[in-house]
């Protein structure tokens, strides 16, 4: 797309913003003059740039519907074609992302856009169709203790709880929410014994998307 283009779309974002913060500062003000006044809002009458349809499997299409970027976009209603095939394809991006914390790293995304002149709600209709794919699966784990709870015999059974309730196992599906959640309730258990100040020192996650695998390793330091 020409500079011009750009320019153009990211002016109409800019001032969609700046609108959206200008009205949010004039409803607080009438509020804290009303406050008796009631905080339901009138539908509004004004037709969407866009409306989105996604089609995906069930355990990954609510999740995509919640949270996709393009969603923001849709009242911006004097978008041109350019501007919204270039939304589409940050679009697309968005959705590789979205879908690889669900543990999916090798999907098929499609984005088809036409104008809908007989739908009073929008004047176009997105259909979105996503094919997810294998989840990633889990190929090996490991944790790792640095500082005196990797020597301290005493720490011992602290080292064996950590490794034993850790959650994500081998042949497991990987997500970033798991793996978020592991990594917090092994610090937590660090912490709560012995060890108040300790940290996670290092993690990581390898994801293989040809073999559809990960590989994860975590260091815990115990500190003093």
């Amino acid at each position: 797309m020409p500079d011009r283009r750009k320019n153009k779309l990211s002016q109409k974002l800019f001032l969609w913003s700046a609108c959206l913060v200008l009205m949010a500062g004039f409803a607080g003000a009438l509020q804290a003059q009303t406050p008796f006044a009631s905080t339901a809002t009138a539908p509004s009458s004004q037709r969407l740039a866009f409306d989105i349809e996604i089609q995906a499997p069930t355990e990954v299409q609510d999740y995509l519907q919640r949270h996709i970027e393009l969603q923001r976009y849709r009242e911006l209603v004097d978008l041109d074609a350019s501007e919204l095939a270039r939304l589409l394809t940050a679009a697309e991006r968005n959705l590789q992302e979205l879908l690889g914390t669900l543990g999916y790293f090798s999907p098929v995304i499609q984005l088809l856009a036409h104008d809908t002149p007989q739908n009073p709600k929008a004047a176009r209709h997105v259909v979105i169709t996503v094919q997810p794919g294998e989840p990633v699966k889990i190929s090996d784990v490991t944790i790792e203790f640095i500082g005196p709870i990797s020597q301290d015999d005493a720490a011992r059974d602290q080292r064996e709880a950590i490794r034993t309730t850790w959650a994500l196992r081998r042949g497991m599906a990987f997500t970033q929410a798991d793996w978020d959640a592991s990594k917090t309730k092994a610090l937590r258990l660090l912490t709560a014994q012995r060890y108040p100040v300790g940290t996670i020192f290092s993690s990581r996650s390898e994801v293989d998307p040809d073999t559809k695998t990960a590989r994860l390793s975590i260091t815990l330091d115990s500190g003093p």
